[in-house]
């Protein structure tokens, strides 16, 4: 066998093997990386989570406490009855400063018609 032929062989054998090692190190460093990126994604998404559950936790707990349709047709119909004794009150008040007027005319004209 010829020497110089088994050198160059095994220099490319070498030469092979040492390419192949650097591709799987690139291709683990790469991966590696990359694993280092999802992982602080799902860290910061559990977080965004976690702080979007408390503030829905919250909106839900204030609409609980909203008024219900019943409440409000209740709170309607306490308006009207307040409307109506506001109306009746106006009514009594026309009346009142009629009177009044009467009776002030009937003092200014010294009691005579």
């Amino acid at each position: 066998m010829d020497y110089m032929a088994a050198d160059f062989w095994w220099k490319t054998a070498i030469t092979v093997i040492n390419m192949g090692i650097g591709a799987y190190l690139f291709w683990e460093r790469h991966n590696d990386v990359t694993q280092r990126r999802i992982d602080t994604l799902e860290t910061d998404l559990d977080g965004r989570m976690d702080n979007h559950a408390m503030r829905l936790s919250r909106v839900e707990s204030r609409i609980e406490m909203l008024p219900s349709h019943e409440d409000l047709s209740d709170l309607h119909e306490r308006i009207n009855e307040v409307s109506k004794a506001v109306h009746t009150l106006s009514g009594e008040m026309s009346g009142i400063k009629t009177t009044l007027g009467l009776i002030h005319q009937h003092l200014l004209n010294g009691g005579k018609q």
